[in-house]
């Protein structure tokens, strides 16, 4: 089941680098390790997120694709909170989009203050 929201992910940075006629379109997957989590983050080049598209990404049947069925990002979001993960996405300070997740670490505590900000990418 993650590999289907690594591949979600993925797919979307191209989608939007092509909708946006990005002149030199890059997609980059960065992984670390910390404090007993595993971050994944899918980073691209593109225009970022517009103003007012954050607060309706996981929003069941809203899409800015005209034919996407708006549940893709949902779904993502349940498998990794399934997996007792995080989920979530911002624009990158320089210019794009990082769509990231973290799951805990086979052994690893739960619990505690630990865990990343949703507003900068970790990686």
């Amino acid at each position: 089941m993650i590999e289907q929201v690594l591949l979600n992910l993925m797919k979307n940075a191209v989608e939007a680098l092509v909708d946006a006629g990005t002149p030199r379109p890059g997609v980059e997957l960065h992984t670390c390790v910390s404090n007993g989590k595993w971050r994944v983050e899918v980073v691209d080049n593109g225009p970022g997120l517009a103003a007012g598209m954050q607060d309706n990404l996981f929003t069941p049947f809203y899409s800015t694709k005209p034919e996407g069925m708006g549940i893709g990002l949902n779904i993502c979001r349940s498998i990794v909170e399934f997996h007792r993960g995080e989920f979530g996405a911002v624009s990158s300070p320089e210019g794009g989009c990082v769509f990231w997740f973290s799951l805990p670490l086979a052994g690893a505590e739960l619990g505690g203050a630990g865990g990343w900000s949703n507003e900068m990418p970790s990686c």
